[in-house]
Formats: structure tokens, sequence, C-alpha cells
């Protein structure tokens, strides 16, 4: 999407992410293209060979990466000591202190620590304490921070929600399977539909700041398949080109030099 918008000559100067969205965030505005962030996480999200062919493969390794602590050290190989307030494009990553209770809002610090804290989902990973905070997934108040550029004056909001909707089957199981058919989902499989549900949940909230909103349809893919993240890319970037036209109208009212649509 990042990449659609910078080709129709839409440059965000102010981006707010949450978990994965902070993780794509922070890379970006480091000075990072789209297309190379994308081949990046295609490498280095691949799961091994044993992951690659064991049932439910996909959802071990991401617990893997998560007991290892494996996602620091992938994203230091990028981004080394950088801070936050040091990146060309002013950044906000969302994490949640489970000792107040309370969201916090990351603008200052380690990058890397940025986006362990806000992809750091609960029971997968233990808490990360820092600072007197246990820290956990900003997803679980708020997956898309509209609300936080609002805060910071922007006056043109693009949210983009990935969790708009989802997929109506659960551990192969559907609305129209009777009970004696249906099949037991694992322990992990609950967790993560239950972090989807959530989002979905609360997405229609947190999109409402927003002045203009992308939800490209990611339904039939699974929050573990890494390895298709070129495909993402692409359901991405249909998006934002289907949404182009009608965004540029609406920013010709903001600027009407800079987004002229004659």
């Amino acid at each position: 999407m990042l990449k659609v918008l910078e080709q129709n000559g839409i440059i965000v100067d102010m981006i707010a992410g949450t978990s994965a969205g902070a993780m794509t965030e922070i890379l970006y505005a480091s000075g990072m293209s789209a297309d190379y962030t994308a081949q990046s996480f295609v490498k280095d999200l691949t799961p091994s060979w044993f992951f690659r062919h064991i049932p439910r493969g996909g959802h071990w390794y991401l617990l893997y990466k998560y007991r290892r602590g494996l996602f620091d050290p992938m994203q230091r190989k990028y981004l080394q000591e950088s801070q936050l307030q040091q990146l060309p494009i002013p950044v906000h990553s969302i994490t949640v202190d489970l000792v107040s209770g309370n969201p916090v809002v990351r603008e200052r610090g380690d990058a890397v620590h940025a986006i362990t804290e806000s992809i750091n989902l609960p029971v997968l990973s233990a808490p990360i304490n820092r600072d007197g905070m246990a820290l956990i997934d900003g997803g679980i108040v708020n997956n898309v921070p509209a609300d936080v550029l609002v805060s910071k004056g922007c006056n043109f909001i693009i949210a983009v929600s990935v969790t708009a909707k989802m997929e109506q089957v659960f551990a192969s199981n559907d609305s129209s399977m009777s009970t004696a058919n249906m099949k037991s989902a694992s322990t992990l499989q609950t967790i993560l539909r239950t972090y989807v549900v959530q989002n979905v949940n609360m997405n229609s909230v947190g999109v409402q700041p927003a002045d203009f909103v992308i939800e490209p349809d990611v339904t039939e893919l699974d929050i573990t398949e890494f390895m298709r993240t070129d495909e993402i890319s692409e359901i991405g970037a249909r998006s934002a080109e289907d949404a182009v036209p009608q965004l540029r109208k609406l920013l010709e009212q903001v600027d009407c030099q800079l987004f002229a649509t004659d």
C-alpha cells in the first residue's frame, strides 16, 4: 500500500502502527523501501524445513520465534541501534502495559524495542519487563491507532485495516457442520483465532477517527503464513490502487494545488 501511495504522489509524513503494523511502519520510516521490506519478510520469516513438514508448522514456528527471542535480532540487523526520534519519518508504535492496564505510545527510544513490544503476543510470549512496565501486543486495546495521529495534529489520516473481515471458518469448522462432525481446535489455534476475533471487533472503533479507510481482503490468509508475504503485498497494492482515485479527490479538498485531480 505504501508503495502504491508513493507512486501516486501521496507521501505520508507521520505513521502510527500496532503489532505487525508497527514492524512495517518502523522499517519503512527508517528508509527501507516497501519492496525491500516485503522481500526481507519472506527471507527472514520462512520456516525451516522441519516446521514446513509438521502439522500446523506455521503456528509452531511462530511460537518458536517468540520463545527463543528471535524477533529482536531479526530486526536489529536492519535497524541496529536506531532511535525512533532519529528516523526520517516520525513514527508511533503502540504497546500495552499490564501493570497500569494502559496503552503506551512509543515515539522515542530504541526502534527494535518498539517493534518487539508492539508485536509481543500474550501467551505465546512472556510480557517484556521494561522501566516498571510489563509490555504486550498493542492490538489488545488499539489495533488501528488513527486516534494517535489525530492527537498529533495530522490533518488527513489514512487508516489501513487488515482485520476488518475474517473467514468464517475455524479449525476446519464452519456454520453448516453438525456437532458430530466438528473438529477440536488446538490451544495455539484458539489463541490466534481469539486474537483475530478481538481485532475484527475492535477495528470498527479504531478506524472512526480516520478520514479514509482501506480494507484489503486477506480473509483467506492465516496469521502465520509468512511465506506468502509477496501475495499479501500484492493484495495490499491492488486495494490501494482501487482506492487512489477517491483518495485523491478527498486530498484535493485538503490541498487543491498538491493533489489536483484534473
